[in-house]
C-alpha cells in the first residue's frame, strides 16, 4: 500500500509521482505549466535550511518552489532502488 504525502515533506535524494496538485487558481496553473502533472517523477536536489525554497529535478530540467508552493503537490513516494 502506498500512502499519499506532499512534495513539501520529501528529503534530499527521494522521489515521488505526482498524484495531482491541490486548487484550481493561479499557483496551480504555474505549477502544471512547469510540468509538474500526474504521473510525473520529481526528485528532491536539495533544501535551503529554515522552510526556504527546494530544488527538485522533473523532465530534463532544475526547478526551484518555495516550501508552500511544494504542499500543495501530492504524491507518492518511489522506494530507492
Amino acid at each position: 500500500m502506498t500512502t499519499e504525502c506532499d512534495l513539501g515533506s520529501l528529503a534530499p535524494g527521494e522521489s515521488a509521482e505526482v498524484v495531482r496538485v491541490d486548487g484550481s487558481d493561479a499557483l496551480a496553473g504555474r505549477l502544471h505549466a512547469h510540468g509538474i502533472w500526474p504521473g510525473t517523477t520529481i526528485s528532491v536536489v536539495r533544501r535551503a535550511p529554515m522552510g526556504g525554497p527546494m530544488q527538485l529535478s522533473l523532465q530534463g530540467f532544475r526547478l526551484a518552489l518555495r516550501l508552500g508552493e511544494a504542499k500543495r503537490v501530492v504524491c507518492r513516494r518511489i522506494a530507492a532502488t
